[in-house]
């Protein structure tokens, strides 16, 4: 199987998912707490990262994110 070494070169170096994925979780959070913000801070993550919904977010933060707001 051929590689596409072009494609390969601007992978990240560390699992990342697309803010677009975190915006549905942010929105429900805002409806049912008014704690987004520093729940978002407390994993690194600032709303204003998500105005780009191609920017990537590193998944371990995601994923820790996803589990504090379970809470």
């Amino acid at each position: 199987m051929a590689v596409a070494s072009h494609l390969i070169s601007r992978m990240p170096a560390v699992a990342s998912i697309r803010a677009s994925v975190l915006i549905p979780l942010v929105q429900q959070i805002d409806k049912r707490s008014g704690k987004t913000d520093l729940l978002l801070a407390s994993h690194g993550i600032l709303r204003s990262q998500l105005k780009d919904p191609y920017a990537v977010l590193p998944m371990a933060r995601y994923v820790a994110l996803f589990e504090d707001a379970r809470r």
